[in-house]
């Protein structure tokens, strides 16, 4: 049976809101890594398809910040979370930050 968040308590709530800040972490530094790609593939189709990949990536990362801000009772916004954090307040997984290769 499934709880849902008018029913958590604010240990449920502090997990929930670090379990969506990780996630919307992840979603933010995904999008800003595969907007550098863009102008680099061979084809205009597969850079469009790049940034439109990028621009849901974009979305997922407001949408599930947002969520953070609200659940972990600080009322900090989207834009506090994604701007106003210092690096290492950020909690996405080190998978997302694994160089890109060499650029040609």
């Amino acid at each position: 049976m499934r709880t849902s968040t008018a029913q958590a308590g604010p240990a449920q709530d502090r997990d929930l809101a670090d379990y969506t800040l990780r996630l919307g972490d992840d979603a933010l530094v995904l999008s800003q890594r595969l907007c550098a790609w863009v102008t680099r593939a061979p084809t205009i189709e597969e850079d469009l398809a790049l940034a439109n990949i990028a621009l849901d990536l974009l979305g997922h990362a407001r949408t599930l910040l947002a969520h953070s801000g609200r659940l972990d009772g600080t009322g900090r916004s989207e834009d506090d979370l994604a701007y106003e954090r210092t690096a290492r307040a950020f909690r996405n997984s080190l998978l997302v930050e694994l160089p890109n290769g060499t650029s040609r």
